[in-house]
């Protein structure tokens, strides 16, 4: 019984060590992940292909949707006479705003094309809390001469300049915004350009509209058979996601809405090229008979219709790619060519 209180002793210095040890611990992870917050994204490498390092064939339209050079992508179309910049990948840009406003460090890479080449760049923004560091690309684009062929790198002091984003109503054509973001300098002399881009309000005539959960896990899944519904002769797929559809303020699962009747294939395809028509998205074409893709803000259709038969469709990530379809779904008789 005269052990006991060594016994006691003994235990209660191995509890306090442990509890030390565990404070301890607690504390070097929360000031680990508080660190890991504060530094944000500055490591271009990791997260882009450096722009020295890109081929011509990487300044495309069609490679930069369907391959992960760009966050932020402002293309200029013009299929009706209104030249507009629609943007993909804008909440890439988002994030990168807010980072900023809250002089967290972050990284950003924006391709631009317009009908003036030199609207059309390539573009890397990395803001580290001490300043902003630009580099402007123009060698993909149009005929430059050599100087300006050459990768520019301008830094700005970020005390003495500003990300700021102005937007202007453009009310008599259809409501859109105008944004242009620039870093704006202190002394109120001219400002530096780093891009723009039109927001295109939510089509209110339509009674429906496509709505894509992305999941990379789950590559290709059946949506509908062409043998379940007479209507079609060729299968619907989606491509690493989900694919419901709202009609009049009503979700339903594709495949429900299609088996049922509540929308054609037919009505989802002629949206599409109304969409494209009005300047909405852009539409791609291949030379295979007449396969053609549409681009959303965050999800592809795909119509095949290649010389070989194939009428499947699809629809999938933004970045979805013919080419790797064809690989792993399709002979050789069925491939459409690029």
């Amino acid at each position: 019984m005269k052990s006991m209180p060594k016994i006691l002793l003994i235990v209660s210095i191995v509890i306090i060590i442990v509890s030390i040890g565990i404070i301890s611990f607690k504390y070097i992870e929360s000031t680990s992940n508080k660190d890991k917050v504060e530094q944000g994204n500055t490591n271009f490498t990791e997260k882009y292909t450096p722009l020295e390092n890109l081929t011509s064939n990487d300044f495309d339209l069609m490679s930069c949707l369907k391959n992960n050079y760009y966050t932020l992508i402002s293309s200029e179309i013009s299929y009706s006479g209104t030249n507009d910049f629609i943007v993909y990948y804008k909440d890439e840009l988002d994030s990168f705003i807010a980072n900023v406003n809250s002089n967290i460090p972050d990284v950003i890479r924006v391709v631009q094309y317009g009908s003036d080449e030199k609207e059309s760049f390539i573009k890397d923004i990395e803001f580290n809390k001490d300043k902003f560091i630009v580099k402007n690309d123009y060698r993909g684009f149009g005929d430059f001469s050599e100087e300006d062929r050459k990768i520019v790198t301008n830094e700005y002091d970020a005390k003495k300049y500003k990300l700021i984003v102005d937007s202007t109503p453009i009310v008599n054509e259809g409501a859109k915004t105008y944004y242009k973001i620039n870093l704006v300098p202190n002394n109120n002399s001219e400002p530096i350009y780093l891009c723009n881009y039109f927001e295109i309000p939510e089509d209110t005539e339509s009674n429906f509209k496509l709505e894509f959960i992305n999941d990379s896990s789950k590559g290709r899944q059946l949506i509908l058979s062409k043998s379940e519904n007479s209507k079609y002769n060729y299968d619907i797929y989606s491509y690493n996601g989900d694919v419901n559809i709202i009609i009049n303020n009503e979700k339903f699962a594709l495949r429900d809405a299609l088996l049922n009747n509540r929308i054609s294939v037919e009505e989802i395809l002629d949206k599409a090229n109304k969409d494209a028509k009005e300047s909405k998205i852009f539409k791609g074409a291949y030379s295979d008979g007449g396969s053609v893709d549409y681009f959303y803000t965050n999800y592809t259709i795909l119509k095949y219709h290649t010389l070989g038969g194939n009428r499947d469709m699809y629809i999938g990530e933004l970045a979805m790619d013919i080419n790797v379809l064809n690989d792993l779904y399709y002979n050789l008789y069925e491939r459409p060519s690029a």
